[in-house]
């Protein structure tokens, strides 16, 4: 992080001569030596011939995966060794493109690797050991600051890890099973390390149907050589006749104790889907629907459960099983997450469009077919802030059916977010901010919905740039324990790829959701926070939970990224202009059965 001349060409040559063989990096050099190539600047400019190239490898400071392969791959005049002197910032949650950096240096010999920036969040505690305060730049008082800036580690100031560091040590994990045949239960075990083998780890195995583990084993002390592969079979016979959602999960676990960690510690894990037959649900009860058309409001009941649509906001105001509220809000349309650290080159943008301020006004909201077994609302809704243009369209059609049972189906036309910028915003060069943050539904639960299950990614975050370290799987916890507590509060742990969730009470009734339609997964996340507090607040610590629970659930978001300091996130993993379709079913359990199986 400085110029060069002629004084860091003489400092190359003293370490060359006092340490022959030593390796030498300057990132402003490689950093100019590829602004020459690019004819962004001259050889004069860059003061070329007073210097040249003193350095036995290149590295750069956080070029994007795409211009890493651009011009440090593809172009083969290149051929020094290669690296990231810095790359994917670990500030907040997040980084989202550990998988992009290392397909890259998995598949280039030249590329050997790069350092994380940084390991360990930067904070004082202000509070005690037992109720720690953590504070950052400004706290005290001085006018010069770097605010959170700071706060960027993969580990938490107690050392306690984030989601970031789980990332990156199942991206790092030392084996791989790249595939597996069910049909004769073979499969390959590859060595990643250069050095050693792979006996200081055993692979533990476990099949899983809807969560619950039907078989497992472990074969010890892998024989593996360095940069070797070796072939490995289970019995294929444990595969056959599978029903439901079926997972095989490999474990990498450490066999003997090291100074880092007792044996058991696990250092990856591999996945495959098992094939297997769809099961086939037992018919649910029915019971005939009553619609009843209230000046404000369209009811419809069937003996236990009663749906209350708000005319006036074409919205779900009001689900009631037996005597118990479920919804504490509507289930409204919303675009709006806490902005990530990440999220630090759109937020401005965001801002300027006033999108945490945006809401849904009804154009039109219609009875579309009534029976005693499916009655279907349809509301044509537009979401926008006051007095400006809209930010999207969205036709929504509400199918109730005599199972007890609400299908909403979604149709979204997100408009150019660059209309809703005013005269004086002065758009961050290079960056494109054409995107909102989410897009899909919320709603909050009332009191005492804590209880929190799903099956998808876990357990911990999964975003569409952000997962490795997240398996399909059944987890279960609560709304209060599934929080990500970032010293600067933000947008955490969502699950994108989930097939189904349930929040309910300690009584077992509450909400399940699941995709329907052509929608084969979704995203959620839930906490006792809005996104809103999450954003308004600035220290995890001065967060009041609610007592409700807040929902969230979307079709997508916008990828995490690291563009705290970092390449900004293609436009290909944002939330864009353009027509979406979103189909979920909400239904009302009663703790009965388990509302996963």
């Amino acid at each position: 992080e400085c110029g060069v001349g002629m004084n860091f060409r003489a400092m190359a040559d003293y370490y060359h001569d006092r340490m022959p063989g030593c390796i030498v990096h300057s990132e402003n050099l490689t950093r100019l030596k590829n602004l020459v190539e690019k004819g962004t600047i001259t050889k004069e400019e860059a003061r070329w011939e007073r210097y040249g190239d003193f350095t036995d490898v290149d590295s750069r400071m956080y070029p994007s995966p795409k211009d890493v392969q651009k011009y440090y791959f593809s172009d083969t005049s290149e051929q020094k060794p290669f690296y990231l002197c810095e790359y994917s910032h670990a500030m907040g949650n997040g980084p989202g493109d550990f998988k992009a950096y290392w397909d890259l240096i998995y598949a280039n010999e030249r590329f050997f690797g790069g350092f994380v920036w940084e390991m360990i969040d930067h904070a004082v505690n202000a509070g005690t050991v037992d109720d720690p305060k953590y504070v950052y730049g400004g706290h005290y008082g001085y006018p010069m600051n770097d605010k959170h800036y700071c706060v960027d580690g993969l580990l938490d100031p107690a050392r306690r890890l984030h989601p970031g560091m789980l990332e990156y040590r199942q991206v790092l994990r030392p084996a791989r099973i790249d595939a597996f045949d069910f049909a004769s239960g073979s499969f390959t075990v590859r060595n990643l390390r250069y050095f050693t083998d792979l006996s200081d780890l055993d692979l533990c195995w476990k099949l899983e149907r809807n969560g619950r583990t039907v078989a497992e084993g472990k074969i010890r002390k892998l024989a593996v050589a360095p940069q070797a592969s070796a072939l490995y079979q289970l019995d294929p016979a444990i595969f056959r006749g599978l029903t439901g959602d079926c997972y095989l999960t490999f474990f990498y676990l450490q066999n003997t104790d090291t100074p880092w960690a007792k044996a058991g510690h696990q250092v990856g894990f591999d996945q495959f889907q098992a094939p297997s037959a769809p099961v086939e649900e037992p018919a649910a009860p029915k019971h005939p629907l009553h619609l009843q058309t209230e000046p404000y409001d369209y009811v419809i009941t069937d003996g236990r459960l009663c749906w209350r649509v708000d005319r006036l906001r074409g919205l779900v105001a009001a689900i009631r099983d037996g005597e118990k509220e479920l919804l504490a809000s509507p289930i409204k349309l919303n675009i709006w997450r806490a902005p990530t650290d990440n999220d630090l080159k759109l937020r401005p943008a965001w801002e300027e469009a006033l999108l945490p301020l945006s809401d849904s006004r009804c154009d039109d909201c219609r009875i579309e077919e009534q029976s005693a077994e499916k009655i279907v609302i349809a509301a044509n809704l537009t979401l926008a802030v006051p007095s400006r243009r809209p930010i999207l369209r969205a036709k929504l059609r509400y199918v109730f059916t005599d199972e007890g049972s609400l299908t909403i189906e979604q149709d979204y036309h997100v408009l150019n977010l660059a209309d809703q910028l005013g005269s004086s915003y002065v758009a961050k060069e290079g960056v494109e901010e054409d995107c909102v943050p989410r897009l899909g539904l919320q709603f909050s639960m009332t009191e005492g919905a804590e209880r929190l299950s799903w099956f998808g990614p876990g357990p911990t975050a999964a975003y569409s740039d952000l997962g490795l370290a997240a398996r399909m799987g059944r987890f279960d916890t609560t709304v209060t324990e599934h929080f990500e507590h970032y010293v600067y509060p933000q947008e955490n742990l969502a699950h994108a790829g989930t097939l189904r969730f349930c929040v309910s009470g300690d009584d077992g009734v509450g909400v399940k959701v699941t995709p329907a339609g052509d929608t084969k997964s979704l995203s959620f996340n839930c906490s006792h926070f809005t996104p809103q507090m999450l954003d308004e607040t600035k220290h995890d610590y001065e967060l009041v939970p609610l007592k409700e629970t807040v929902v969230n659930v979307d079709l997508l978001q916008t990828a995490i990224g690291s563009a705290s300091c970092g390449a900004p996130v293609p436009m290909e993993e944002r939330v864009g202009p353009g027509d979406y379709r979103f189909t979920i079913c909400l239904k009302p359990v009663s703790g009965k059965t388990d509302a996963l199986d």
